[in-house]
């Protein structure tokens, strides 16, 4: 069996915070409240391969984004492995093949999408990683326009593609994790950062894991879903009857039955039921 390049099994992430609405005499004198923003969740991807991970507000997508980008650890049980090698005990040594990428876009006003294009080549350049430069990537995203001038003057659209660009100038990563990019995106651009997805995806087998509450990126982009609600996994082993009735409070029902075609309803049992075999 080959490597998969995200395998998760019974992963939990716990909290401790005070009651809601508490009092200060309460938090003085009552003990933090256990909190699990997740709640044993399991999951693989293969390279190359896609996940999308959807749910309300609050639901644990962001949270497991930064969990697989070793911003926080999981609370054991449960473990994470990229490209076969557990996260806690790898981290420097798997930092450089996974990149992580949130809304609102990370990047340095002063200087311009060519700079910062040119500064990422030559600090990551000798990692042995595939490397884009500014004539591969400024068409790509569609940066003609804009790239000599500073990111600090640019529209949220051109700073979304300009962070994307400095991601993969800094080398191709192995796997990449987009927390909820398209926020704020006009529709043309939505669907133009899709296809470069999917290009980039099948070109140097990247494994993708994205999270959205626009479902067109997770039908675009995603072969396989995950929904998540409480922290759990919706179409966990015994909860496939109910489905129906859970997902469609979460998300949109028509997106959800899609009139019999390839559904969204598909992919996350279909995922489910994958993994779950290869977990077991």
């Amino acid at each position: 069996m080959k490597t998969p390049a995200i395998k998760v099994k019974n992963l939990t992430q716990t909290f401790y915070e005070y009651e809601k609405d508490a009092t200060l005499w309460q938090m003085l004198l009552s003990p933090k409240v256990e909190k699990r923003a997740l709640d044993d969740i399991s999951f693989m991807i293969s390279k190359g391969s896609s996940l999308g991970v959807i749910g309300r507000s609050g639901s644990g997508k962001s949270i497991l984004q930064k969990v697989l980008a070793g911003y926080i650890r999981g609370t054991q049980p449960g473990s994470v492995e990229l490209l076969g090698k557990n996260w806690r005990d790898n981290d420097n040594e798997l930092t450089g093949s996974v990149r992580h990428i949130s809304s609102p876009p990370i990047v340095t006003n002063e200087l311009t999408p060519e700079q910062q294009i040119k500064f990422y080549n030559s600090l990551f350049g000798k990692n042995g990683q595939h490397m884009l430069g500014v004539d591969d990537l400024v068409p790509m995203f569609g940066m003609q326009e804009f790239y000599t001038r500073k990111i600090g003057n640019l529209s949220l659209g051109e700073r979304v593609r300009t962070d994307l660009a400095g991601t993969l100038a800094a080398g191709i990563p192995e796997i990449l994790l987009l927390d909820e990019i398209t926020n704020g995106l006009d529709d043309l651009l939505k669907h133009d950062i899709r296809g470069i997805l999917n290009d980039l995806r099948k070109e140097f087998g990247m494994a993708v894991v994205m999270t959205s509450h626009d479902l067109d990126d997770i039908e675009a982009v995603c072969g396989h879903v995950l929904v998540l609600d409480k922290g759990k996994n919706v179409a966990k082993k015994g909860n496939l009857v109910d489905c129906d009735a859970r997902v469609g409070n979460l998300i949109n029902v028509k997106k959800w039955t899609n009139n019999g075609q390839s559904s969204l309803k598909e992919k996350v049992i279909s995922t489910y039921e994958s993994f779950d075999r290869k977990l077991s």
